[in-house]
């Protein structure tokens, strides 16, 4: 994908998302937050698209938490599925 966007002007945005089971309190997690964790996730893949040499102000990140699921967080594999990054590419304006 990188080698591709490197070579538009397409943007980019890149979304985070998780469950929506909360971060423990006083757990050893880095985050304290679900919406830390997506916006970490959003933003560890746009880093790694700058370092491909995918142009910078064609990429935005964000976390969404578990705020936008795309299965039912009643199951271990519908929460699975809400752990995941998005990208929506969209062409330049002309």
């Amino acid at each position: 994908m990188a080698d591709i966007l490197k070579k538009t002007n397409f943007t980019v945005k890149v979304e985070g998302h998780t469950d929506n089971v909360p971060v423990k309190a006083g757990s050893a997690s880095l985050y304290k937050s679900n919406w830390e964790i997506s916006g970490v996730r959003a933003s560890v893949i746009t880093r790694y698209l700058i370092s491909k040499k995918v142009n910078p102000a064609n990429l935005s990140a964000v976390g969404y938490g578990g705020m936008s699921p795309i299965k039912s967080n009643d199951t271990a594999e519908g929460r699975a599925k809400n752990r995941r990054v998005e990208f929506l590419v969209n062409k330049p304006k002309p």
